[in-house]
């Protein structure tokens, strides 16, 4: 199976790089084998749109849409699609830190949209679900006052019915009709499940001093330092495989060291990550960044990796597995489902001996993360699924 590895590398990999590069005479072909339609769902057709800018396109049947569409009119579309969407998303956002401000309140922006801010060509090339923002628990209410007060409404999204919010990292989230977006209020950076999520030194408090502001238009909005930025996505992007939204991340990372190469202070990162799993996420991210070539050459940045994480098997594997079905996009198979590759990646990842990940990941596969994964009945299911799908393929 070709990966990164060959000299362009395949799917989303060689488009990453030509935005990171600023190359804008690109060729649709630049996204093979995946087709338009993939890459314009997968959200990146405004970053196909503007790496082929300016090149000379000769498009194959492979690359026209369901429809036959051209694929140039596909990505146009997507583009000012992006534009308008991203136009209004920012103006929401100016609209609630002014709110905000007036309201004694200080939320700080999150995730996508502090990276499209400030780190991309421009702010639509970073498509976005939502709006993130960390409050202090004591403004939380300030601020979901707020929010009802400029149109919007709390529902639970279709992909987090199960989700209880009594344990999360955020509250339900607020929904506006008329601008067709939501926005999340996190009274913490990290989820439960995140090994960061009991560390003290990411407690809002704490990161205080690790928050600057930039501007939305003529609006101010508070920010992660780049230092703290690149922490907090690595470990995000880290805590599972993510196959539909898991290359955005990779992308912030790429253009927040590019843009800012000369200045970033690698002292003050390791400083603050510590022996923590921050570190442990930075350490893998980098090493990946450094394969698919989004960075320039590896500098003392990747420091030493924790000895947990330092085995040249447990990272190969990790990067084949973000390679295959983040940037190439790979199909999960039918036993190696969706499901049971969120399970070997979170059980791969975690900073500890190699002999218990031998161990933690078929125990991963067999029990997944779930309210019965302790379930023998359940257990019994998925040994009789396996064995079934081994006999069909030998018969």
């Amino acid at each position: 199976m070709p990966t990164d590895d060959s000299p362009r590398g395949r799917g989303l990999l060689p488009l990453l790089r030509a935005v990171v590069d600023g190359d804008s005479r690109c060729g649709i072909d630049i996204i093979e084998p995946l087709s338009v339609n993939a890459v314009v769902e997968g959200g990146f057709g405004p970053a196909l749109a503007w790496v082929t800018r300016e090149g000379t396109q000769t498009p194959c049947a492979g690359h026209m849409s369901a429809a036959g569409a051209d694929p140039a009119v596909v990505l146009h579309a997507a583009d000012l699609t992006a534009r308008l969407i991203t136009g209004a998303l920012l103006e929401a956002v100016g609209d609630l830190m002014a709110a905000s401000r007036s309201a004694g309140c200080s939320p700080v922006l999150l995730k996508g949209c502090a990276a499209a801010i400030q780190f991309y060509p421009v702010p639509h090339l970073r498509t976005m679900g939502d709006i993130d923002l960390l409050v202090s628990p004591d403004e939380y209410a300030t601020v979901a006052a707020l929010l009802r007060d400029l149109g919007f409404e709390q529902r639970r999204q279709q992909s987090a019915i199960a989700l209880d919010y009594r344990t999360h990292h955020h509250d339900m989230p607020f929904w506006h009709a008329r601008h067709r977006l939501w926005v999340e209020v996190h009274t913490r950076l990290f989820p439960a499940h995140s090994p960061l999520a009991g560390e003290g030194r990411f407690a809002l408090d704490a990161i205080e001093p690790l928050l600057v502001t930039r501007h939305i238009g003529q609006q101010p909005v508070r920010v992660m330092t780049p230092e703290m930025q690149l922490l907090y996505t690595s470990a995000r992007w880290a805590e599972s495989l993510n196959r539909q939204r898991g290359a955005f991340p990779v992308l912030d990372v790429a253009l927040l060291l590019r843009r800012t190469s000369a200045t970033l202070d690698w002292d003050a990162i390791h400083r603050t990550a510590g022996d923590s799993w921050a570190a442990a996420s930075l350490a893998l991210l980098m090493h990946c960044l450094d394969r698919w070539r989004l960075t320039g050459s590896p500098t003392r940045r990747s420091a030493v990796l924790p000895k947990s994480l330092a085995e040249t098997a447990r990272l190969a594997a990790l990067h084949r597995l973000a390679t295959t079905y983040v940037m190439e996009r790979g199909a999960p198979r039918r036993i190696l489902t969706s499901r049971n590759l969120r399970s070997v990646w979170a059980a791969m990842v975690r900073p500890r001996a190699a002999w218990r990940n031998l161990i933690a990941v078929p125990l991963a596969v067999a029990f997944p993360p779930a309210d019965d994964r302790f379930s023998l009945a359940r257990a019994l299911r998925r040994v009789a699924s396996v064995v079934r799908q081994r006999k069909e393929t030998t018969s």
